[in-house]
């Protein structure tokens, strides 16, 4: 059995609105539909840091050669947690109180939540090779 879903069911609401971007009246700003800031641009990151850094990463093993570990500065531990503030807000996102709760406001910051660590993984593994 097919399961067919379609943005309306899993943001809440339509995908792109033409009339609420592009068309504004009395002076106002454009604006993007919650569908939109939720799927694409958490999506698109997400899978810009997936697609580059598994072959960086790559490409890094492959130039090792034996160097001792970079020093802890305090500049390298800020680049560590800055992406554990940023697992905090996704986490604060995932359960902050929604009053009609769509599968989108948990599939976005559990994707980008996994991205992070990812992230977090690597730089980890980066000072440990360099």
């Amino acid at each position: 059995m097919a399961i067919k879903m379609d943005f309306e069911e899993f943001c809440g609401s339509v995908f792109w609105d033409v009339n609420l971007t592009w068309n504004t009246l009395n002076n106002t700003l454009p604006d993007l539909t919650t569908c939109m800031e939720n799927v694409c641009l958490v999506w698109a990151p997400c899978a810009f840091l997936w697609i580059c850094l598994l072959p960086y990463f790559y490409s890094l093993k492959l130039n090792y050669r034996g160097r001792s570990s970079q020093p802890l500065t305090k500049f390298t531990i800020f680049k560590s947690m800055l992406p554990l503030l940023l697992v905090g807000l996704n986490a604060y996102d995932l359960v902050k109180f929604s009053p009609h709760p769509y599968q989108a406001n948990f599939v976005s910051p559990i994707l980008a939540i996994i991205t992070l660590f990812h992230v977090i993984h690597h730089c980890i593994a980066l000072q440990n090779l360099l």
